[in-house]
């Protein structure tokens, strides 16, 4: 689920909240006034219900005011003497008016109630996990043939590349993608452009293929262990930021640290997906907050064999 259907969710649990709120006391206070009275007070409810949905999505509103005219027309029914008037006499013994009213203001309250607590469970998950740019080629794999390299760690474990298939998206419209991307995202204000996009690479080819390959993210724990990077709590210039899934652990984003503020900011450098080349704050980032800094005895992260065919 998204945020927005989420924050749909809550605009329509606290509009119909409210709204029978305001129906079924209403009625509550106004049990011996006419009937005409009442339907007036069901109108206005309805009414509120309705003008607070239409500020967020009118759509949404047309389907809350048919839900509140078939309510206030089965209103309407129960005061039809030769339809419903054994039920009436009935419902008049075991339960009286008021209590009906009061009953229907007491469900508003927990339907209210409810939507928040919903809205605020299903919100801290969503944050949570990281919003993955469109279009990832570590995930679209059968878009993308492996190439017959001798790509290689210094310990000699084989490292697979792939590149993309000549039908892939062309520059023009992964810049289009891109910016659409950005623009309905929250970080079209947080992060610096600095390359355009392509399938060419993605963030771990970025780092450890020169920006030539893809490399899968399924490789980068055999580089980080057979490179000798180890994790440190304070980073330098050049160490690498690795994102993982905060559930399963696995490698879902590599950067690298490019910058430090007097404040002590760090400023990161990396591949989104497809996407360009962004620097932001290491805590701006689309992967998440999930991550930790990895240093190397080595002078690159590149790895060998980039340049050698397989025999």
């Amino acid at each position: 689920m998204t945020e927005t259907e989420l924050t749909t969710r809550l605009y329509l649990s606290f509009a119909c909240g409210l709204g029978l709120i305001v129906w079924g006391l209403g009625n509550a206070l106004l049990r011996n006034r006419r009937f005409g009275i009442r339907l007036v007070m069901g109108l206005a409810a309805a009414l509120l219900s309705c003008g607070i949905i239409w500020q967020y999505q009118s759509a949404l509103a047309v389907q809350v005011a048919i839900v509140a005219a078939g309510l206030l027309l089965g209103q309407c029914l129960l005061h039809v003497q030769f339809i419903l008037v054994k039920l009436r006499q009935i419902a008049r013994e075991a339960w009286q008016p008021q209590w009906r009213w009061v009953s229907l203001a007491v469900l508003g309250a927990l339907v209210l109630a409810g939507g928040f607590v919903h809205y605020q469970q299903e919100f801290d998950e969503v944050a949570s996990r990281p919003m993955i740019p469109p279009e990832d080629p570590t995930v679209f794999k059968a878009n993308f043939t492996e190439v017959p390299l001798q790509a290689k760690t210094d310990r000699g474990r084989r490292i697979h590349v792939m590149r993309p298939n000549a039908d892939e998206l062309q520059e023009k419209e992964l810049a289009s993608v891109e910016l659409r991307w950005l623009q309905q995202s929250a970080y079209w204000d947080k992060v610096i452009h600095l390359k355009g996009p392509t399938t060419t690479t993605n963030c771990h080819g970025w780092l450890f293929a020169e920006g030539r390959y893809i490399v899968p993210g399924s490789e980068v724990e055999g580089i980080l262990t057979d490179h000798s990077y180890i994790v440190v709590d304070v980073p330098k210039i050049d160490d690498l930021v690795i994102y993982r899934d905060k559930k399963s652990g696995d490698v879902i984003h590599s950067s690298v640290v490019t910058g430090i503020l007097k404040d002590g900011t760090i400023l990161v450098e990396g591949k989104w997906g497809v996407l360009g080349v962004f620097l932001h704050p290491v805590m701006n980032s689309v992967y998440g907050k999930n991550f930790n800094y990895y240093r190397t005895p080595r002078s690159t992260h590149t790895i060998a064999g980039l340049d050698t065919l397989t025999q």
